[in-house]
């Protein structure tokens, strides 16, 4: 990646966000749709299988439906990224292309969240009940800590779908990178949290604006229908995702096991010689197959494409 492109990516700001989000509403009005639906389907039947095994709502029972959701929300995320790179967006087609695309990964990255949701919120409720019933500066001390920690991972996840939908690594290079990404995109985590709070703050103060529980209800699914999942995720990948790429372009521990599954043509493999060639280093990424990639590796799948011609 060029000098000039790095730093047109640290610009990053409120304005961007909302020249996005509005110039693309009804691309994010389609995304949360499409995530709702399989999203609520899944969420119910945990919930139902939940009530039916234990005679009520079990947290930890109904949670495990967050690793079926993971696999969805990685596809809203990949079209986000779309989005972003100002590509040309078919919603259908490029949802369905990244729930396929990072099926598996999501799914993994869905069974971690999950573990990491149930050790903190069981933490968090013991020392909560053990600051309530006999207080002291200790058990405040482990809540706050819990919460510091609940902070953390939530800057790790947020980082975990950035690269996951963006770049082709393996597992472990995008828990480790995710990981060094909680202090070196600090500042963004923090600007992105700050975008996430005022979201949800909103969302909280319209849903109980009004006193039936059951309008309650109601508002918070036509908000989560039409409005939380993707202005939320496009809060934290306007902030992080250009900046990865920076980061990411320069680091040697971002090579890819398997670049790119999808074969190219010959007509494809002269267009992306004639655009990328010319302008870009072999450590450089571009945007290529809906994911960011190095050029030197996709020169690979191009020489590869025409020995197999050959």
């Amino acid at each position: 990646m060029t000098n000039n492109t790095k730093d047109e990516n640290k610009n990053i700001n409120i304005k961007n966000y909302f020249s996005l989000l509005f110039g693309n509403f009804k691309y994010f009005l389609g995304l949360n749709i499409m995530f709702f639906i399989p999203c609520a389907i899944i969420i119910s039947l945990f919930t139902l299988a939940s009530v039916l095994l234990t005679s009520g709502v079990n947290i930890y029972l109904t949670a495990i439906s967050l690793v079926f959701i993971s696999p969805f929300y990685s596809a809203l995320c990949h079209t986000v990224v779309r989005i972003i790179n100002g590509k040309k967006i078919s919603l259908l087609k490029n949802y369905i292309y990244g729930l396929k695309d990072n099926f598996l990964q999501s799914f993994l990255n869905g069974m971690l969240f999950y573990a990491a949701f149930i050790l903190i919120y069981s933490a968090l409720s013991l020392y909560g009940y053990l600051a309530h019933t006999y207080g002291g500066a200790l058990y405040i001390s482990l809540v706050v800590i819990n919460i510091i920690i609940a902070i953390a991972v939530l800057f790790f996840f947020m980082s975990v779908s950035v690269i996951t939908v963006s770049f082709e690594l393996r597992s472990s290079q995008i828990f480790k990178n995710s990981v060094l990404a909680i202090f070196g995109e600090m500042k963004n985590n923090l600007l992105a949290l700050c975008g996430l709070i005022i979201i949800f703050s909103l969302s909280a103060g319209l849903i109980f604006m009004f006193g039936d529980n059951t309008v309650k209800i109601i508002v918070f699914l036509i908000l989560m229908m039409l409005f939380i999942p993707s202005f939320s995720a496009l809060v934290y990948f306007n902030l992080l995702y250009k900046s990865m790429v920076s980061v990411m372009s320069d680091s040697s521990q971002t090579e890819s096991e398997n670049p790119a599954e999808a074969s190219i043509t010959d007509a494809e493999a002269a267009e992306i010689n004639a655009q990328y060639g010319e302008n870009h280093k072999d450590d450089d990424y571009i945007f290529y197959n809906g994911k960011m990639i190095k050029w030197g590796k996709l020169k690979e799948i191009l020489d590869s494409n025409n020995d197999e011609i050959k």
